[in-house]
């Protein structure tokens, strides 16, 4: 670990000023999941069916469909759970891999 001096290395950002965030072509930012608190990760891979989840412990889900064709293909939800039953909260635009 490298430890600096206060006024030491430089440092160009403006005082009052966050630098903004850039976010990479090929990259989904989920800003909607920060400060949730996770229960349960659980992958399921099958011959027809691969999937992500995230369980958080408010009883909501974040959800990755992952579909391998010619390029993979993830389909991203935020769902919320109650007696069994759920309901989508919120769907992001489908990412597709190498384009």
């Amino acid at each position: 670990m490298i430890q600096r001096k206060m006024g030491q290395g430089k440092d160009k950002r403006q005082k009052g000023r966050p630098s903004p965030r850039r976010i990479p072509e090929h990259q989904i930012d989920f800003p909607e999941l920060r400060g949730r608190v996770v229960e349960t990760v659980e992958f399921y891979s099958s011959d027809e069916y691969h999937y992500v989840s995230v369980r958080f412990d408010d009883q909501t889900e974040f959800f990755f469909d992952i579909e391998i064709e010619n390029r993979l293909k993830v389909s991203p939800e935020l769902v919320k759970w109650k007696e069994g039953n759920s309901r989508v909260l919120k769907r992001w635009p489908v990412f597709r891999g190498g384009e």
